[in-house]
């Protein structure tokens, strides 16, 4: 019996490790890193803005995990583009600090209300990883924030995602 209890509580303890997949409980930290992210983007400090940057972009390690077979040939694509958003971060800081202060965060599915371009683009991420689209209610109307994705216990903003769909072979081809 004791045996049984044991090899249940190992089998419970896999489902709920397997790829980082997002607890309930993320979704509050979403809300927080995407606070985070305009809160650094809105200093007069372009370390701070560098940073905030820095802190949603997707990593190498991201992108291998998301994308085991294709993973080089997209880094190649987007490494540039994060490379280029950090170091210019400091540039787009003014246009954060004249829609301050944040009054809401809201969140939504993207797998079940994205576009149709974008859910054939999210076709190519594994289908247990959580995608959303965050929605920013500042002083001046909605500002959406694009995708972030949970990936290695944190949520990464990956921009263009539909893109993938153009970049890649179809989900199962290859």
């Amino acid at each position: 019996m004791r045996a049984r209890i044991v090899t249940l509580a190992l089998v419970v303890l896999a489902v709920a490790c397997r790829r980082d997949a997002a607890p309930d409980a993320s979704l509050a930290e979403l809300e927080a890193t995407a606070r985070r992210f305009y809160l650094g983007m809105a200093t007069d400090d372009g370390d701070e803005n560098r940073r905030a940057m820095r802190d949603v972009a997707p990593t190498a390690a991201d992108f291998a995990v998301l994308f085991p077979r294709h993973h080089d040939d997209l880094w190649k694509v987007w490494s540039p583009e994060v490379d280029a958003l950090v170091t210019h971060a400091p540039e787009h800081a003014p246009s954060y600090r004249e829609v301050m202060p944040i009054r809401s965060i809201r969140t939504v599915d993207l797998r079940r209300e994205g576009s149709d371009a974008l859910k054939r683009g999210l076709g190519h991420l594994p289908e247990d990883v959580p995608v959303r689209g965050v929605a920013i209610e500042i002083v001046k109307g909605e500002r959406a924030a694009a995708a972030f994705v949970f990936v290695r216990g944190r949520w990464v903003w990956i921009w263009d995602l539909e893109r993938l769909d153009r970049l890649l072979p179809a989900p199962g081809e290859g």
